[in-house]
């Protein structure tokens, strides 16, 4: 999983703008050797995981990525509303109520794919 997040921001190197050359050929040969160890891997599992192993992997995916961009939503949408209404008298500094909500399946099918 770490591999795949490493492959993933590596790519986003490759849309650089072109005065970074370098850049992009550090990171092709990056990818290389990323897809290179990849493909060593056990791309499928010959044993089911165990309910606490998707538990430790999707909790990897909550931690990488959601800490992340919820509260990034959170702040553009507050702004946006912030941008578009705060000229009007009746705006009194309007909070956002929670709205986004996870669930999970993890362990509910113990095919691996939290």
């Amino acid at each position: 999983m770490n591999l795949l997040r490493r492959i993933f921001v590596t790519s986003e190197l490759l849309d650089a703008p072109k005065s970074r050359l370098g850049q992009r050929d550090f990171a092709i040969k990056s990818l290389k050797t990323q897809i290179q160890t990849l493909w060593k891997t056990e791309e499928v599992r010959a044993v089911r995981p165990e309910v606490r192993n998707e538990i430790r992997l999707g909790l990897h995916y909550f931690q990488s990525s959601l800490f992340e961009a919820v509260p990034q939503i959170y702040r553009r949408l507050q702004t946006g509303i912030e941008r578009v209404y705060d000229d009007y008298d009746a705006y009194h500094g309007i909070q956002l109520p929670p709205f986004i909500r996870f669930g999970s399946w993890i362990g509910g099918d113990r095919d691996g794919n939290a």
